[in-house]
């Protein structure tokens, strides 16, 4: 009752300035509150702008430090890549060997080898002058000369291909000089293998050839191979491969030509006019003087089928039954041939099927 005695005293005035007070206080504590909330909106969006913009900046960066890492495992690799030919010269050339061999011709009648015939003056008539060849007279044995590569793989054994141990005188083209005067049977007499650094020769012996590949395989007298002949490894996870990958080839393109080549002119004439244009004779006199060491050529894998490898690459004749390297560092093919309408296109068999032919011949890998 007091206080509504007390609001009825009021002066009406004073009532309508207190609730014109009141609704101004409400008004502008709704204002401030809309623009505290208008405020704190903006600052929001504003933190969520930044927000994105920052994740986006993390997200560019992510990608950036990718194509960083990508790039540097590709420069890593390049490098390994064009590095890798120098490393598998310096560690394994030396069980890269220069295969020799020789082969007569046997006289069907007799049994006994062709000769070459002498002149009225003594001087000996050479096979390149067509004069018939017979087991006849004082003149020296016919012989024919040859040259390829092969491989050491441990246990006493070497990997090259078929035709330069078995038969070579099918894939020789002097024997197609030689047939419109030689009617003699080809028999192979001699097979040593010279590697690198080694100024001796041992001699090869024939194994076991592949009836469906041109690979063989041949024995040294495993006591007398010196320890520091490298043994070549074997890639037997191979069927990795894919188009384009690089290969690295060892071998002796053009043989015994090449190698003395790298003498003085006077003293390679000189040699020659003793020793011969080539065979044993005059490779021992090159392997004395330390020049029987492999050529190191690269190139790309161009095809791949079950029996071959098919790859790019310049080589040379001699250069058969070399070892071909992957990416891996290790031998994935031999050599045995190449396009004749194309030099640079090149086949190799894959060392999955040598390794067969090896487990056959009684090879056992070195632990």
């Amino acid at each position: 009752m007091l206080v509504q005695e007390l609001i009825r005293g009021v002066n009406p005035l004073a009532k309508t300035t207190v609730l014109s007070v009141l609704i101004l206080l409400l008004s502008g504590i709704i204002i401030l509150g809309l623009a505290a909330y208008k405020e704190f909106s903006q600052n929001r969006r504003l933190n969520d702008e930044q927000n994105r913009h920052l994740a986006k900046l993390e997200e560019q960066i992510t990608r950036t430090n990718q194509q960083v890492a990508e790039l540097t495992q590709s420069s890593q690799a390049i490098n390994a890549g064009l590095s890798l030919p120098t490393k598998l010269w310096s560690a394994y050339s030396g069980g890269v060997c220069l295969i020799s061999g020789t082969y007569v011709f046997i006289d069907p009648d007799s049994g006994r080898p062709l000769r070459l015939p002498k002149r009225k003056d003594g001087s000996l008539l050479r096979s390149e002058e067509q004069t018939q060849l017979t087991p006849e007279g004082d003149g020296e044995i016919a012989e024919v000369d040859y040259e390829g590569t092969g491989f050491y793989v441990g246990d006493g054994y070497i990997l090259t291909n078929q035709h330069i141990v078995v038969e070579p005188w099918k894939h020789d083209l002097w024997l197609k000089i030689l047939e419109n005067f030689v009617n003699g049977k080809p028999r192979l007499i001699r097979l040593q293998a010279f590697f690198p650094g080694q100024s001796r020769s041992y001699p090869l012996k024939f194994k076991l050839a592949s009836s469906q590949d041109d690979l063989a395989v041949c024995t040294l007298n495993l006591k007398e191979v010196r320890k520091e002949i490298p043994i070549l490894p074997l890639d037997q996870s191979a069927d990795v491969l894919i188009v384009g990958q690089a290969v690295t080839m060892m071998g002796y393109p053009s043989g015994a030509d090449r190698l003395i080549a790298l003498l003085p002119e006077k003293e390679a004439q000189r040699l020659r006019e003793r020793y011969g244009e080539s065979g044993l004779a005059l490779i021992g006199q090159l392997a004395q003087r330390d020049l029987v060491k492999p050529l190191t050529s690269q190139g790309h894998i161009m095809d791949l089928h079950p029996n071959q490898i098919i790859y790019d690459g310049i080589t040379g004749e001699g250069e058969s039954g070399a070892p071909i390297f992957g990416p891996s560092g290790r031998v994935i093919g031999i050599h045995f041939g190449y396009f004749s309408q194309n030099r640079i296109s090149n086949m190799a068999v894959p060392i999955s099927r040598g390794l067969a032919l090896l487990q056959r011949a009684g090879w056992r890998p070195v632990e």
